[in-house]
């Protein structure tokens, strides 16, 4: 068990940051099956479809990241590109701790992360593994992103550094925006 130190460090240095971290579950993306390797899965139109009009209610809600990463997996990369479409000025990138469970050296590599906010795509369980070790500092986690489902992040990205502020399922997103028109 993780015992906080509050004598160690302020509450302010751990949680009142400027980095974000938007974990994102890539959209609808085909079904397995046989001789069709688990990397190479691409999306379908109705991912596509579905994801850009979460990308519009993810946008309203007030993502603005500074940089994508994805899984180097085919759905995962192309769901990064329709971020990127939608935020261009963003730098685009691929990471291999995205495409397998997460570890240190995946929290490692966030750390040293220059930009204020970045969106990362990748697969289930693997992103609620590594919000259960931001979060709380155990790699697992009681929350399921949904595809295309978003848990936004503050903080500092290590072992229990950083606090959920939004956790959205694609489906209440897409009802948000039927109701503000």
């Amino acid at each position: 068990m993780r015992v906080y130190d509050w004598n160690v460090h302020s509450w302010e240095d751990n949680f009142v940051t400027n980095v974000e971290l938007v974990l994102v579950r890539h959209a609808i993306a085909e079904e397995r099956r046989e001789g069709l390797p688990e990397a190479e899965r691409a999306l379908t139109e109705r991912g596509r479809e579905r994801f850009r009009k979460l990308l519009v209610g993810y946008a309203k809600l007030g993502v603005r990241p500074t940089a994508i990463l994805s899984s180097p997996w085919t759905r995962a990369s192309e769901t990064a590109a329709l971020f990127k479409r939608h935020y261009p000025d963003a730098t685009y990138g691929s990471l291999d701790g995205l495409a397998r469970p997460p570890d240190h050296a995946l929290v490692r590599r966030l750390s040293e992360l220059s930009d204020t906010s970045t969106v990362l795509i990748g697969h289930e369980p693997w992103l609620s593994q590594l919000c259960g070790f931001l979060t709380i500092g155990r790699f697992d986690s009681s929350v399921r992103l949904k595809k295309g489902g978003l848990i936004w992040l503050r903080g500092r990205p290590t072992a229990g550094g950083m606090l959920i502020q939004i956790m959205l399922a694609p489906a209440l997103t897409l009802k948000l925006l039927d109701t503000q028109g």
